[in-house]
């Protein structure tokens, strides 16, 4: 459940990286106000990860009420992208995303953890099936994000997307207590493993040489597909092909192609990581 209310959360996040680097000069922005308005949220983020973190291991019986606290932000945010178009509202609405997304992945990540504590679920297939079910709404945003744009408008597509989110602001504090059911419920104990080995498997985990490497590893992975792919692409599409794309018996407008494009990208995502979870345990 921790990971459908997150990818109920992910829909405005993924359709604004596809339609706003196509219809930017149709909202009155230039294009380097569109790449401040998608970076914002990540500069954000740096900010605040670390004290969200902090505040979730000192009082986790609150973690679900900062679950839905972020989704009730995320809806926040759709509210600013669906009533107006100004570049300061765009650059406010992302930065709000900036401190939801804090506590929504981190929230999530929390009930994930629990589940495996509670042994009811090896971590690989645990995590495996939460980045498929949560990028679920991520492939579901970017397929639906160009069409309904292009059929409606901008404010629409984010007033439907904002108005979905709303209705599943409970999942947040509902999946987390689920998930801590479980754990009390469980067997499994953490404390009777041998010392040793958990001192050791955290160890291995945690030594700063692959910490550091992981984290370089995420930060050049994140600046290529998000920060130069996935914010360019359809501004490049339309560079090269222009308003609408030609495809034998009809044609479609470049925010739904990018749409499309993107769409399959994260399509396969969905369906690997639950794969590659099982083959990672």
């Amino acid at each position: 459940m921790a990971a459908l209310a997150v990818a109920v959360s992910l829909l405005s996040d993924l359709s604004i990286y596809t339609v706003l680097p196509t219809a930017f000069a149709e909202l009155g922005l230039e294009k380097w106000q569109v790449g401040l308005i998608l970076s914002s949220n990540r500069w954000v983020r740096l900010v605040t990860n670390y004290p969200v973190g902090l505040l979730s291991e000192h009082w986790p019986e609150h973690v679900g009420m900062f679950f839905s606290g972020g989704l009730a932000l995320g809806c926040v945010c759709s509210a600013c992208y669906a009533l107006s178009h100004a570049f300061w509202v765009l650059m406010v609405g992302r930065c709000l995303w900036g401190v939801a997304w804090s506590l929504i992945r981190n929230s999530a990540l929390l009930s994930v953890r629990n589940v495996v504590k509670s042994g009811a679920v090896a971590a690989g297939e645990a995590t495996g099936y939460y980045d498929g079910v949560s990028r679920l709404g991520a492939v579901m945003g970017l397929f639906a994000a160009g069409p309904i744009y292009d059929s409606l408008s901008f404010s629409w597509l984010f007033a439907i997307w904002g108005t979905i989110a709303f209705v599943a602001i409970p999942l947040g504090k509902v999946a987390h207590s689920l998930t801590l059911r479980q754990l009390r419920n469980s067997t499994f104990q953490e404390e009777a493993q041998p010392s040793g080995n958990c001192r050791c498997r955290r160890s291995a985990c945690t030594s700063p040489p692959r910490g550091y490497a992981i984290q370089l590893i995420g930060f050049i992975t994140g600046c290529v597909s998000w920060g130069l792919i996935v914010s360019t692409l359809g501004l490049i599409f339309q560079d090269a092909l222009g308003e609408e794309v030609d495809m034998g018996s009809f044609t479609i407008k470049i925010a739904t192609f990018n749409s499309i494009v993107l769409g399959c990208r994260w399509g396969v995502e969905v369906l690997g990581t639950p794969l590659l979870g099982r083959v990672c345990d």
